[in-house]
């Protein structure tokens, strides 16, 4: 043994121990201070996204090598994102940058298993002939940089669909990434409603200022993200087995709702009215539910506001559910589907192009030349002006599918697995909420909103695929 050996095996003594340890803590503290200067130098090139891009730098390599262990990681990472709404970074908003990134990791893992890139589901073939439409369409764009966005949005929403179905190989991993949803959406809720918010109803309610929105750019949008996630909430409180899962969907649900109620969109609460109503015929549990809670707490609500000081807030909720059927002076939709009626007229077969309607709509001698229409109003005219009236009847098929998938998906484990039957109503009812109000608003323009559209899309097929095999599992054997 050589001398240096012997003295490293040497015991310490106390006063070296000691010195030792303190250099050891300060050179990690010299270190961690070096590395949070650099970082922070590397992120101020980036301006507002600075303090995301300084997060992200030591995040990212994590994240990947955590997709690279386990799939299911990838679209949680994307529903991480969703919280910082509007927030972009290298040109695009985070959820979409989020979701392209981590598409493509999951799609690298499975080449280096000896995988296909990606499964697939026969009810998708709807939407990639709709992206094929899309591209045909591109040719008579009056605005070829929207056009191109839009393609790219189509493309990244069926990406988000298929990484689902590739992350979620059983039910076990659809909850996990309903009830990390549902997190989401509490997180989303309490922050829409931290915000302070004085409600101003003009026109007895048909017009309201100030109204709730989130990280959004409207309060529809945010109508909308409630919407989608309330039924979610809701399926985990009745089909959970756990307490603090079913405690999760019970606050967030109750967030939700009162998020809702102060984004004051009623084309959101009509969406959710027809959502919770199709989960009411559906699901047993539901109705339970709401015998059990909701018609006591809607009874203890009616006398405290019936017999106490009503907050000015709540009144002017009142009186926009009972202005729910009639338009705020300042209301221009009628000219504006007056608009997307005449181009689909004008160009039936590819509308005015991928993301045209904003700029069509403001031409001169248009309707809407004042208005400033982003877009139609409404799910099905504004695919029709923008990209004819095929576009429309791939859509409708596409909704007509999924809404067999369901069916098939709840008679083959209707017998089987109760808890499975009620996950696959709650996505549904989710998705019908969006489609409903897609008939008096159009929010699917804005990423969170589409990407949560899609991630549930998938998990509903990723469902309705775990039926199809549970019946087959649960056939009896014929005898030869």
């Amino acid at each position: 043994m050589s001398v240096i050996e012997s003295v490293r095996r040497a015991p310490a003594t106390p006063p070296l121990l000691r010195l030792r340890e303190l250099m050891l803590w300060l050179g990690v503290a010299i270190c961690s201070a070096a590395l949070g200067f650099g970082l922070a130098f590397i992120a101020s090139s980036f301006q507002d996204a600075s303090p995301l891009v300084m997060l992200a730098i030591p995040l990212v390599p994590l994240a990947i090598v955590a997709v690279i262990i386990d799939p299911i990681v990838a679209p949680m990472i994307v529903m991480a994102t969703l919280p910082f709404g509007s927030a972009r970074t290298v040109g695009i908003q985070v959820a979409e940058a989020a979701a392209l990134v981590t598409g493509g990791l999951v799609v690298l893992r499975r080449l280096a298993i000896g995988q296909f890139p990606l499964p697939f589901a026969r009810e998708l073939i709807w939407p990639v002939l709709l992206l094929g439409w899309t591209l045909v369409a591109l040719f008579s764009a009056i605005d070829e940089t929207l056009a191109v966005k839009q393609v790219i949005g189509l493309v990244g929403a069926i990406l988000v669909a298929l990484t689902v179905l590739a992350a979620c190989r059983d039910l076990h991993r659809v909850r996990i990434l309903l009830g990390f949803l549902t997190l989401i959406g509490l997180i989303m809720a309490l922050t829409s409603l931290s915000s302070n918010h004085q409600l101003r109803a003009e026109h007895g309610g048909t017009d309201v200022e100030n109204r709730l929105k989130g990280a959004f750019d409207s309060p529809n949008q945010l109508g909308s993200w409630c919407a989608l996630v309330i039924p979610i909430a809701a399926g985990l409180m009745f089909m959970s087995s756990r307490r603090l899962a079913r405690a999760l969907g019970a606050v967030a649900l109750l967030a939700l709702l009162a998020s809702l109620t102060f984004s004051l969109s009623r084309s959101a609460w009509i969406g959710t009215g027809a959502a919770m109503i199709l989960m009411l015929f559906t699901m047993r549990e539901a109705r339970r539910l709401l015998a059990i809670i909701f018609v006591p707490l809607a009874l203890i609500g009616y006398l405290i506001f019936s017999f106490g000081a009503t907050p000015p807030e709540v009144k002017v909720v009142g009186e926009r559910v009972q202005k729910i059927g009639t338009r705020s002076p300042y209301d221009e939709r009628s000219q504006i589907y007056h608009e997307a009626l005449r181009e689909i007229r004008e160009d039936p077969l590819t509308g005015v192009g991928p993301g045209g309607f904003v700029i069509a709509s403001r031409r001169a001698g248009t309707q809407t030349s004042t208005v400033s229409a982003d877009h139609a109003h409404n799910l099905l005219l504004n695919y029709g002006a923008e990209t004819g009236l095929p576009a429309v009847g791939l859509v409708l098929a596409f909704v007509l599918a999924l809404g067999a998938a369901t069916y098939r998906g709840v008679r083959a484990v209707a017998h089987i697995d109760p808890r499975h039957r009620g996950l696959i109503l709650s996505i549904a009812a989710a998705l019908f909420a969006i489609f409903v109000q897609g008939f008096f608003d159009y929010t699917l323009g804005n990423p969170v909103i589409r990407i949560t559209v899609w991630m549930l899309i998938g998990a509903l097929l990723v469902a309705v695929r775990e039926a199809d095999r549970a019946r087959v599992g649960a056939r009896p054997v014929r005898a030869r």
